[in-house]
């Protein structure tokens, strides 16, 4: 069974990465998203925020929810929503790279634990200095994903 992931973060940041992960590896039936939209109360927020985290629990039975920034309202909110649900994995700093990973690991890692682990990991090995070697051509560069 795959473990529910839930995204977060500040305006369009949730919805942006989102985006992105259809784009790149097609619809995530286990993947919510919840956006702290600004001008929003935090009543309001906290509320949408409790309803997915139990929507995704009452499917899937452990969640890992991916914030944008350690002390933001959405990582406060997740962290105090799920402080004493050992089933519920918050995370912060997400990436692409740690959402599309996420995204196919889910489906397959059986521990919620376990997957944090691996997708602080991927997120970390995301963020890089690359550089270009002088036999590198310019049209190795032109096609993306």
């Amino acid at each position: 069974m795959a473990i529910g992931m839930l995204l977060t973060g500040h305006g369009e940041f949730a919805i942006g990465l989102s985006h992105a992960l259809t784009m790149i590896a097609g619809e995530q039936a286990h993947v919510q998203v919840v956006p702290f939209n600004d001008g929003e109360s935090l009543e309001l927020y906290s509320n949408r925020l409790e309803q997915a985290i139990q929507s995704l629990l009452s499917e899937y039975q452990q969640a890992i929810i991916l914030t944008d920034l350690l002390g933001g309202t959405p990582f406060n909110t997740s962290m105090m929503l799920t402080h004493d649900n050992e089933q519920v994995i918050v995370l912060t700093g997400t990436n692409l790279p740690a959402l599309i990973e996420g995204a196919m690991l889910a489906q397959v890692v059986e521990d919620v634990t376990t997957l944090a682990d691996q997708l602080v990991t991927i997120g970390q090995q995301g963020i890089q200095i690359p550089t270009l070697s002088s036999d590198d051509s310019d049209d190795e560069m032109e096609d993306g994903i």
